[in-house]
């Protein structure tokens, strides 16, 4: 008999203290540590924030043109965080334009287009030169003998237009007559005429002796020179 009651009292101490370890539990009383999560306290009051458009990253493509500035394609493919509205306008809408790195294409870092990049930096340093006209087109035409990559560069060009290299070396700024046409203006400029005073020195019947350049064309020459006068 003292045996069932000994047995009894162990019971019902066991099952007052499974309600209790029960009811500690829905109180919230034990709490996970950040030791034990391996989150630091600091992580668990402020998780690390999303990427958003303002920490987006983005790259730069310039434009491999042959109008395109050397500064500009100096550029080409640097990366920058956003937003997209306060990155550098490198050359203007014309220059490039920057793109989420996510997006990038992959034809615009091919061999290819590093081919071409390293072409058309090295064409603006001679057309971005101070040297003179006749020595800006040598230098171009020179380029095609640089590698087989320039040479097919500038064979492209060529079958477009034989006279390509004449429209980027300055003929026309060289002698005040913007708007004359770069091979009239190279056809004066072989003849002897590099500045816009040997134009104006010369007389109709001289400038009419070189190849090509007939009345209407002289009587152009007369007057962009006497716009150039009035600026």
């Amino acid at each position: 008999m003292q045996w069932r009651i000994v047995v009894g009292a162990v019971a019902v101490t066991l099952a007052c203290f499974a309600k209790w370890q029960q009811s500690k539990s829905l109180s919230g009383g034990t709490q996970p540590t950040a030791k034990k999560t391996g989150r630091s306290a600091a992580n668990m009051v402020n998780p690390p924030g999303p990427i958003t458009a303002d920490t987006r990253a983005y790259q730069f493509i310039a434009s491999l043109k042959l109008g395109t500035p050397l500064s500009v394609l100096e550029h080409h493919r640097d990366v920058r965080r956003g937003p997209k509205s306060t990155l550098p306008a490198y050359g203007g809408a014309n220059g490039g334009t920057w793109v989420l790195k996510e997006q990038i294409n992959l034809e615009l870092t091919a061999p290819r287009a590093d081919k071409k990049l390293a072409f058309l930096k090295d064409f603006r340093r001679i057309v971005e030169s101070k040297a003179a006209p006749d020595r800006k087109r040598q230098a171009l035409l020179d380029l095609a003998s640089r590698n087989d990559d320039y040479s097919r560069i500038i064979a492209t060009h060529k079958k477009a237009n034989p006279n390509w290299a004449d429209e980027w070396v300055g003929y026309e700024e060289t002698l005040g007559l913007k708007g004359i046409g770069s091979s009239t203006a190279r056809k004066l400029y072989d003849a002897g005429y590099h500045r816009s005073s040997d134009l104006k020195q010369a007389g109709d019947k001289d400038i009419g002796a070189v190849k090509g350049i007939g009345p209407a064309t002289i009587s152009k020459i007369r007057e962009l020179l006497e716009q150039r006068a009035g600026v």
